[in-house]
C-alpha cells in the first residue's frame, strides 16, 4: 500500500456528516508512522487511533519531543494507475494556490457558509429552526457591506445533500468490509432517499 492514496493532515479537523469507527483498510500504524516521518518530519513515539471520526480516521500522537498532535488521515480511493496523475495534479494546485494572496482572493461565496446560521440546516437535520435568519443575514450585511443572496443561499443544503450522497454511494461501490462504517453509511444514504414525510 502506497501512503500517497491516504490524504494526511498534520493538525487540523474535519466535519463531515459520518463517523469513521473502523480503522482504514490498507493503512497500517507503521505506514502511517512512516508516512508521518517521510512527509511531516513527525518523529512519532507513540499513536493511538481515535475511532470518532467525523468523515474521516484520527490518531493522537506524541512526537518523541513530547508534542502531541492530532492526526486526521481521508481515504482518497484512488486506484494505482490514476493515483500519480491525479497527485500530480493536486501539487499543481496546491503550487498556484500558496502563490496567490489570500486576502485578494474569495474563493467561495459567503452563501456556502451562512446557510448554516439560517434555519435551513436545523430543518436539514430534522430539528425545528430557531432565530431569526432575516436578522442574521442583516447583520451579515451590516458588518460586510455585502449582500446575501437568497437564491445562492438556498443552493447549499442541496449541495450538502447531493456531496453526502455522492460520498457514501462513492462508498459502497468501493470494496468494503462490514463494520459500523460502511453500515452507517447505506443507513445515511437510505435516509436520504426515503420520501420526506412533508
Amino acid at each position: 500500500m502506497d501512503p500517497r492514496e491516504f490524504d494526511l493532515h498534520g493538525v487540523g479537523a474535519g466535519a463531515e456528516s459520518r463517523c469513521m469507527r473502523d480503522r482504514p483498510a490498507g493503512l497500517t500504524e507503521a505506514e502511517l508512522i512512516a508516512a508521518l516521518t517521510g512527509g511531516w518530519g513527525i518523529e512519532v513515539d507513540s499513536a493511538g487511533y481515535l475511532p470518532v471520526g467525523a468523515g474521516s480516521y484520527h490518531w493522537s500522537t506524541v512526537d518523541r519531543r513530547g508534542t502531541a498532535w492530532f492526526v486526521k488521515v481521508d481515504d482518497l480511493g484512488f486506484d494505482a494507475a490514476g493515483r500519480d496523475e491525479t497527485f500530480d495534479r493536486l501539487g499543481r494546485s496546491y503550487g498556484s494556490a500558496l502563490a496567490l494572496r489570500r486576502d485578494t482572493v474569495r474563493i467561495a461565496p459567503a452563501e456556502r457558509d451562512l446557510w448554516m446560521l439560517t434555519g435551513a440546516l436545523a430543518r436539514m437535520v430534522g430539528e425545528d429552526p430557531v432565530g431569526d435568519d432575516e436578522e442574521i443575514l442583516a447583520r451579515y450585511a451590516q458588518a460586510t457591506g455585502r449582500t446575501v443572496r437568497p437564491a445562492v443561499l438556498d443552493l447549499y443544503p442541496l449541495w450538502w445533500k447531493l456531496a453526502d450522497i455522492a460520498g457514501y454511494v462513492g462508498e459502497l461501490r468501493r470494496p468494503h468490509g462490514t463494520g459500523e462504517d460502511i453500515t452507517a453509511s447505506l443507513t445515511y444514504l437510505t435516509g436520504y432517499l426515503e420520501p420526506s414525510p412533508d
